[in-house]
């Protein structure tokens, strides 16, 4: 069934253009094997997508038990997404983003009553019960318990070779290491994390080499062939947090994930100078997010980009354009959004992401640090990284942006928290050849390069840019949603939730199920129906749950009356504080409102104190006096470090001087 499938992607693929009137030159057909390899891959890929139909139903569970049970209800001719709403508001929206990028007939929650099992027993149980389901035209299901037997199993149907999925018992991101396993035919194996067990951080050369040897002996435990590309593993993904940075030698800092899948045929040569032979991603996090992370790339499509062009138009930086690079997704009907050319400054990116930007695909040429990014002309700090409206891959050129991908202060780590469950960045200084350029990532991509190998160069030693995410992420994912019925009893629709919740006025978690279910614009309508008939029915954690979604709307006046009802810590939330401060940029300037004004004032962040209080001086100077703003001033610096108070001591001075010079 899949093997068909396969060929049938694959004839697609190398079926000449129709042609053009008039004599043309005969059309070569192109053959598979003279495809490049990184396209072989993404066919195998491909070709287990479009033979595995999912249901239009996503469900909601509330563990890791729940988790693995509904993974367990998978089998070869049907699966669903299946999301973990651990009651985080980082759980809630990641779910959303989720749901709208997939718009799926129904959601639904459902719960396992079973005890808690043992994880590596359980999940290994799920992968195999998944594919030891009966398919059509089997007389009986095979019997399929061990390794051995999936393996075994996979050849038998022919399902296409691609990777090998590495995880750690102790590890959350374990829930995308089952998804990716099951929902990929992949070989898992547990590995151990190595020190010191964090994403933000070194592995030492000798940790390293220890951790590429328990990989390799995973790989060599399958009986499968690895060691050379167009072989049966082709990728690695870890889903762990094993330290994303390399120190192999005293000043010389390499991304993990560009080491790991490289032959090593002499222990003492410096590590890195070896062939590939499989191309690596890293998935870490909750298991709420690394869950997230492996259903995005299994049943998401793009059908939006956004391209931002903060380069120069002169050598080598044209190399880059974006304006070129969106020409490869017109292929794929991909509406592109470009910011080129006179468009490459600060305002253009802070107008832009003043409202939501809505894009499967994102890709930004800046330069930078790891806590800021320039633009043609401008400086831009972590926080004005939009905020995604659907799940989407990033391709970031700019050094340093995923030195700590983890961490919300770093221009990566922002990304990773606004959605992005595939991100293309440089833990180090990589120089601009490091990277790929935009147009030609863009063609890759669209030309079925999987992530993982479109955003690096090829036949190059390992390097200092890391991927994040499933290496086989797919843009133009071919998943075929069907509608059908769900192998799981008793689950409930986030409707009945919904109803119930409004039958009782109980409007926050009426606010909260609407979220879940990606409908943005009912929450809205339902907020400002009570701020206009009853404001006193919108109580403060409905205003809460309400100020992400008014944002994505575009309804920023409803969103700044609900975050003025916030307390802390309510109104301190970073994310909530970031939408306020995106969604201000156009109208400050001009704003005499008190109550915007005093909105900005309270959510003043506490990583860039100084910006946020120098753009909110002038205003609300206007608004309510010098004195007032001063008084604004120092109370921020209080709170700022020394750095920031220097900033901030020139305002003041500013602010108090005689006649003001601007």
């Amino acid at each position: 069934m899949i093997l068909v499938t396969l060929c049938i992607a694959i004839a697609a693929l190398v079926q000449p253009e129709p042609a053009k009137s008039g004599p043309q030159p005969e059309a070569k057909p192109i053959r598979y094997e003279d495809l490049p390899i990184p396209v072989h891959l993404g066919l195998r890929a491909e070709a287990i997508q479009r033979a595995w139909p999912a249901l239009s139903i996503v469900v909601i569970v509330p563990d890791g038990k729940s988790y693995i049970k509904a993974i367990s209800a998978w089998d070869p001719k049907v699966r669903f997404p299946v999301l973990i709403d651990d009651g985080t508001a980082a759980s809630r929206e990641d779910i959303a983003r989720f749901v709208r990028g997939y718009a799926p007939k129904k959601i639904v929650r459902w719960a396992t009553k079973d005890e808690a099992p043992d994880r590596k027993a359980a999940v290994e149980a799920a992968l195999c019960g998944v594919w030891g389901k009966q398919l059509p035209g089997e007389e009986k299901a095979p019997a399929v318990a061990s390794s051995a037997d999936l393996l075994a199993r996979w050849k038998a149907i022919g399902a296409p070779r691609t990777g090998i999925v590495i995880t750690a018992p102790d590890d959350p991101a374990w829930t995308a290491a089952l998804a990716l396993a099951a929902g990929r035919a992949q070989p898992l194996a547990w590995v151990s994390r190595p020190p010191p067990g964090r994403v933000d951080t070194f592995i030492s050369a000798d940790e390293l080499r220890k951790f590429e040897t328990a990989i390799e002996t995973a790989c060599d435990a399958t009986g499968l062939a690895w060691k050379g590309l167009d072989d049966d593993i082709d990728t690695v993904t870890l889903c762990m947090a094993s330290p994303n940075s390399a120190q192999v030698e005293p000043k010389v800092v390499l991304a993990t994930t560009d080491c790991i899948g490289r032959i090593n045929p002499d222990p003492a040569e410096r590590i890195g100078k070896h062939e590939r032979w499989a191309w690596t991603g890293q998935i870490f996090g909750t298991e709420s997010r690394s869950a997230y992370a492996a259903m995005c790339s299994l049943f998401l499509t793009a059908h939006k980009a956004w391209l931002f062009d903060g380069y120069p138009q002169t050598k080598p930086w044209s190399d880059f354009d974006a304006t070129t690079a969106a020409d490869p997704l017109k292929r794929l009907k991909i509406d592109a959004t470009i910011d080129d050319t006179p468009n490459t400054g600060e305002r253009a990116w802070r107008v832009r992401v003043s409202n939501m930007v809505d894009a499967g695909l994102v890709c930004v040429n800046t330069k930078g640090m790891s806590n800021e990014f320039n633009l043609e002309p401008g400086r831009l700090l972590p926080a004005d990284a939009p905020i995604l409206n659907t799940p989407a891959m990033v391709h970031f050129v700019h050094s340093w942006s995923a030195h700590a991908p983890s961490e919300r202060w770093t221009v990566g780590g922002r990304w990773v928290e606004r959605g992005a469950y595939a991100y293309l960045g440089s833990v180090d200084e990589p120089y601009l050849n490091a990277f790929v350029p935009t147009p030609f990532v863009t063609g890759r991509l669209v030309n079925k390069y999987p992530f993982g190998a479109a955003v690096r160069v090829d036949n190059g030693p390992a390097w200092k840019l890391t991927v994040v995410g499933d290496p086989l992420a797919s843009l133009a994912n071919p998943i075929v949603q069907v509608e059908g019925e769900l192998a799981l009893a008793d689950a409930s629709s986030l409707q009945e939730d919904l109803s119930a919740a409004l039958t009782v006025k109980d409007f926050a978690a009426a606010i909260r199920v609407l979220i879940l279910q990606g409908r943005d614009g009912d929450v809205a309508a339902l907020v400002k129906g009570m701020l206009k008939d009853d404001p006193k029915l919108l109580t403060a954690k409905a205003a809460e749950l309400a100020v992400l979604p008014l944002f994505r709307t575009g309804d920023h006046t409803s969103m700044i009356k609900c975050y003025a009802q916030l307390a802390k810590p309510a109104a301190m939330d970073p994310a909530l504080r970031d939408a306020v401060w995106l969604s201000a940029y156009r109208s400050l300037p001009v704003t005499r409102d008190p109550e915007v004004l005093n909105a900005l004032r309270q959510a003043t962040r506490d990583d860039q104190p100084a910006r946020d209080a120098i753009e909110l001086a002038e205003p609300y100077a206007a608004a309510f006096g010098r004195e007032a703003a001063t008084g604004m001033l120092q109370e921020i610096r209080a709170r700022a470090t020394p750095d920031e108070q220097g900033k901030l001591d020139r305002e003041i001075r500013a602010m108090t001087a005689p006649a003001r010079v601007r």
